[in-house]
C-alpha cells in the first residue's frame, strides 16, 4: 500500500488487521499525513471481544490497538454481540478509555429462540455418561434429517470440547448420506463444531455445536 495512490477524496473506509495497520511503515505515513489529518475520522474495532480473547499469545497486536490513538486523534468505537459487562470493562481497559459511553441492547429477535433443557443424569440406573447428550442431539439430529433444508439453524451448548466431537460423529452416523447437501466438504456440511473459549471465565471452553 502506498499513501500516493490513495485518493481520500473518495475514500471513505479503510479495513485493517491489527498487525497490517500497527506494522506497516506505509500505514502510519499515511495516517500521520498531513492531508488525512484534515479529515473527520473514525476508528471502528468490530469484533471488540477479541481484542481479550486473542490479544494473548494468539494475536498479540490485538492488545496493542490502543496505539492508533497516538495516530489517529479520533472518536472510537468498539462493537461486540457477545460481550459480557465484565468483558466491556476489560476492553475499555486494554484500549486505554477513560470518558467513554457504554450503549447495550437486547439481542433477542422474533426469529430466535432459546430453550433449556433437563437433561437425565448420567448417574441414574441404566444409563451413561452419553446418556444425558443423546437425550439432547438425537432428537435434534433426528428432526434434521427429517426436514433436510426445511430445518431451522440450531445451535447446541456443550460443556466441553469433548462433547462437541461426540455430537459430530453422532450426526455424521445419523444422518449418513444427508450430512452433505452435495458435493463433500465444509461448505456443504449440515452439521458443523465450532469452539472457543469465553474472556472471563474459570479456564473452562464453553463449547457449541451448530
Amino acid at each position: 500500500m502506498s499513501i500516493d495512490t490513495v485518493d481520500l477524496s473518495i475514500t471513505k473506509y479503510f479495513f485493517f488487521h491489527p498487525e497490517t495497520v500497527l506494522n506497516s511503515l506505509e500505514v502510519n505515513k499515511l495516517f500521520r499525513s498531513v492531508k488525512f489529518q484534515d479529515y473527520n475520522k473514525f476508528l471502528v474495532i468490530d469484533e471488540a471481544h477479541c481484542v481479550i480473547e486473542w490479544g494473548g499469545e494468539f494475536r498479540k497486536d490485538f492488545k496493542r490497538i490502543y496505539q492508533l490513538k497516538s495516530l489517529v486523534s479520533c472518536p472510537i468505537l468498539a462493537l461486540s454481540a457477545t460481550i459480557t459487562k465484565a468483558g466491556q470493562t476489560e476492553i475499555a481497559k486494554c484500549l486505554h478509555l477513560t470518558n467513554y459511553e457504554v450503549v447495550s441492547a437486547s439481542p433477542a429477535k422474533d426469529t430466535i429462540k432459546m430453550v433449556v433443557m433437563n437433561r437425565p443424569s448420567p448417574n441414574s440406573k441404566g444409563n451413561t455418561s452419553f446418556t444425558p447428550y443423546d437425550y439432547i442431539f438425537v432428537p435434534v439430529l433426528q428432526q434434521l434429517k427429517s426436514e433436510i433444508d426445511n430445518f431451522e439453524i440450531t445451535i447446541v451448548y456443550c460443556k466441553t470440547i469433548n462433547w462437541i466431537g461426540y455430537g459430530y460423529e453422532l450426526a455424521k452416523q445419523i444422518l449418513g448420506d444427508e450430512f452433505y447437501s452435495g458435493k463433500p466438504s465444509e461448505k456443504t456440511a449440515r452439521v458443523v463444531m465450532y469452539h472457543s473459549s469465553m474472556e472471563g471465565s474459570d479456564g473452562k471452553v464453553r463449547c457449541c455445536i451448530i
